[in-house]
C-alpha cells in the first residue's frame, strides 16, 4: 500500500521502541520520513532500516525540549524534504495531558 505516497512525515522519539515502529510504518505506507531524537546513533539506525526497505528518510538529531532546536530542525526538514504533512509527537513528558489546544504551552514544552 502507498496511502501516504508524496507526503512528508516527522516522527519524534523515533530512535527506538514505539517511535521507531511508527516511523517504519509511515515509510511502508509511502511517506518520506524525518526521524528525530537526541541520540544520533539510534535515529541513524532507524533511517537506515527505512532505506533498507526502499523508503526515504533523514535522521535529524534534535532535543524537542529546546524551542530553537525544534525550529532549526523543522526548517531543515522543510528545506530538504518539502512541506511537512504529518507530525507524530511520540517524544514527550508526563506533565501535560489532554488535547494540545487545552494544554499549558509551558508545561507542554
Amino acid at each position: 500500500m502507498a496511502r501516504l505516497l508524496d507526503t512528508v512525515a516527522v516522527v519524534t522519539g523515533a530512535g527506538r521502541g514505539i517511535g521507531r515502529e511508527i516511523a517504519l510504518q509511515q515509510a511502508r505506507e509511502g511517506a518520506t520520513v524525518a526521524v528525530l531524537a537526541r541520540t544520533a546513533r539510534e535515529i541513524e539506525q532507524t533511517a537506515s532500516l527505512i532505506e533498507s526497505e526502499g523508503g526515504r528518510a533523514i535522521a535529524v538529531t534534535t532535543d524537542v525540549t529546546e524551542y530553537s532546536a525544534v525550529e532549526s530542525s523543522f526548517a531543515r526538514i522543510a528545506s530538504e524534504l518539502g512541506p511537512i504533512d504529518i507530525l507524530v509527537n511520540n517524544h514527550g513528558s508526563f506533565q501535560a495531558f489532554g488535547p494540545i489546544w487545552e494544554c499549558d504551552p509551558v508545561a507542554w514544552w
